[in-house]
């Protein structure tokens, strides 16, 4: 099958940012008076924020949106330059572009992902954007997946979500469209998924994008 159109999560699948993420909310839960180490939040953010922060956070009584302003305050005090595209994103990128299809960005990240995107030369390859400030019902639900569908008049049978999450491939699903899960350090390996890659060349390969 060839999917003309990819929409793509942020953290995780395209960046490899879960060591600066996880260092952020290290911080964040300092602030609320919480300890845990490095190897302990990881994984716990590989399944999601809510994850965390309800094995963490909410028995102490700390509101969920509170936690994220307050980690997204810690977050843009570490660099940049620790985030880096995983090998293959920007080829894969072009690549989707280069035979007429389209790419879109579907992320919980703010618009923060931007200035990444930018700074990589990489906002062109881009049709169209969501983050969280638009305020779409977070993942597993379509709605934003849903209205990019809508917007641009896709079929969504040609249409590929493409995350690292469970809760990325499930909103995928949910919108109509196949799921291919990028789990390049395998914490997923009993998730059913339609694609399952560690490394977006093969990717590539797969999907006939080479």
């Amino acid at each position: 099958m060839i999917y003309t159109c990819y929409f793509w999560d942020f953290d995780g699948t395209l960046y490899d940012t879960y060591g600066r993420v996880t260092r952020a909310v290290q911080k964040t839960i300092r602030t609320f008076g919480v300890e845990a180490s490095f190897e302990a939040l990881y994984p716990l953010l590989k399944r999601s924020f809510g994850t965390m922060w309800e094995r963490y956070l909410k028995p102490r009584g700390v509101d969920y949106q509170l936690f994220l302003d307050t980690y997204h305050a810690m977050a843009e005090d570490e660099s940049m330059d620790e985030v880096l595209l995983y090998p293959g994103a920007r080829e894969i990128l072009t690549a989707v572009k280069a035979m007429g299809g389209r790419n879109f960005l579907y992320t919980h990240r703010n618009d923060t992902a931007f200035a990444y995107l930018d700074r990589d030369g990489l906002t062109e390859l881009f049709t169209d954007f969501i983050t969280s400030l638009h305020g779409f019902s977070p993942k597993p639900a379509p709605d934003a997946l849903n209205y990019l569908v809508e917007k641009h008049g896709l079929d969504p049978r040609q249409c590929v979500m493409v995350g690292d999450r469970g809760i990325d491939v499930d909103a995928g699903r949910n919108a109509g469209m196949a799921g291919v899960l990028f789990d390049p350090e395998n914490y997923y390996a009993d998730y059913p998924a339609d694609y399952r890659f560690q490394h977006l060349n093969d990717m590539m390969q797969v999907l006939q994008l080479k």
